[in-house]
């Protein structure tokens, strides 16, 4: 297992037993995370990081993001009204979404191996789920829940998001059946959720609800969150406006030393000090810290701040370098369903689709598909009109989604259903 997190003695023991030997096997595991995402900032840097690493070990990632939290965050407030109010809360989380996406893309993780939910639709799948009484059983759990068991979490939320995962994780495959068939094996988390799972997978058991005390949780060292209202240092912010969080926080010494040795150390190779007569000097992994340890507390945060800076970089230059990864078409309606079926019935059209993989033109299309330019370019032409192929400015014609996914008991109300 690797050194970035761990597991109880209880859990290490069903980790062995159940899902090493799945591993071992390139049997895919389930695994579940859940994070609020409002911007690619240290933090979320880190947990996709490892992330990424799991799945290539061969986890399967099913990753929900609470956009409830994220819209509701005076740093998304100050970004909508950045861009003059030219996006809903909704737009903004689908390309939170796909930022997302992209950035496991970047750090080599397939996309086979990713799906990624918004708490919102997670919610209402979970609300209005039919034979399993779902939210009873998460509103029965919730009311067995003492203040004293939620001591952790810094806002009110949090004490309806915790225990939310654990029902998450443990019942997604009756919500989006379409895209697992059992429940999680693994819920990948910061020590800071710990006890709210732990208490809350706990009377699931006792209560019945669930027969196996899973998932198995993996938990991350504690990596220092700097906050300064309500902004963290993240890719898009000049090493001027991060050191200006660490002036404010008013960081300890300690919390430099673990951002280094959790955060830093095992992604970067060369790191940089200022020195006391403000010079920046280069070093590597294995001076960095006993160079800090000699500095005084404000070198030691400019130095924290820098390097902080050039780690964040590091995942920025990986990410602008990645083109969008393959989309999926989750059809939510049933206009969308009738479009989209008119398409796959159609032999030209789903021949169009196959070869409109962004490196050929129209001309190009038609003559490996042994058409006349004339009838490839209207087949094309509707296509785009659907909204399933974009031509770019050179020409070459792109899918604009790669798959397609339907569940008729969660999203396609029944025909006759809707006035």
């Amino acid at each position: 297992m690797a050194i970035s997190y761990t597991c109880d003695e209880k859990d290490e023991s069903l980790y062995n037993s159940f899902i090493k030997p799945r591993l071992k096997s390139k049997e895919p595991a389930r695994l579940f995370c859940s994070f609020t995402y409002i911007t690619p900032n240290y933090i979320n840097l880190f947990i996709i990081n490892e992330l990424a690493k799991l799945a290539k070990e061969g986890y399967e990632l099913f990753l929900v993001i609470w956009d409830m939290n994220s819209i509701t965050n005076k740093y998304f407030k100050r970004q909508i009204v950045h861009n003059l109010g030219a996006e809903t809360p909704s737009s903004f989380m689908d390309k939170k979404v796909g930022e997302v996406e992209r950035i496991f893309s970047s750090l080599g993780a397939g996309s086979e191996k990713l799906h990624i939910y918004k708490s919102s639709d997670v919610w209402k799948r979970m609300v209005t789920a039919q034979n399993h009484d779902l939210f009873l059983k998460f509103y029965h759990v919730l009311a067995s829940l003492k203040i004293a068991d939620l001591k952790s979490p810094r806002k009110a939320s949090h004490l309806i998001q915790m225990p939310a995962d654990i029902f998450f994780a443990n019942f997604l495959h009756l919500l989006y059946p379409e895209d697992t068939e059992g429940p999680m094996d693994i819920a990948f988390l910061g020590n800071n959720k710990e006890e709210v799972y732990k208490k809350t997978r706990q009377l699931m058991y006792d209560e019945g609800i669930i027969g196996m005390e899973k998932p198995v949780f993996l938990i991350t060292k504690h990596v220092p969150y700097i906050i300064l209202d309500e902004s963290v240092p993240e890719w898009n912010m000049s090493l001027e406006e991060i050191i200006r969080i660490f002036n404010g926080c008013k960081l300890q010494e300690q919390e430099i030393v673990e951002l280094f040795e959790i955060l830093l150390k095992g992604t970067m190779d060369t790191f940089y000090y200022y020195d006391t007569k403000g010079n920046l000097v280069e070093t590597d992994q294995s001076q960095i810290i006993r160079a800090i340890n000699k500095l005084p507390i404000e070198n030691k945060m400019f130095t924290l701040g820098y390097n902080l800076y050039k780690y964040m970089n590091s995942f920025k230059a990986g990410f602008t370098q990645t083109n969008t990864p393959s989309r999926l078409l989750n059809i939510k309606t049933r206009e969308q369903l009738l479009e989209v079926g008119a398409v796959i019935k159609s032999k030209p059209l789903v021949e169009m689709l196959h070869l409109a993989d962004g490196t050929k033109t129209i001309s190009q299309i038609a003559k490996l598909s042994k058409k006349q330019i004339a009838n490839a370019s209207m087949y094309i032409s509707n296509l785009k009109k659907a909204g399933l192929i974009t031509v770019d400015s050179s020409g070459k014609v792109r899918r604009a989604y790669d798959a397609v996914k339907i569940n008729f008991a969660n999203s396609i109300p029944p025909f006759g259903g809707e006035k």
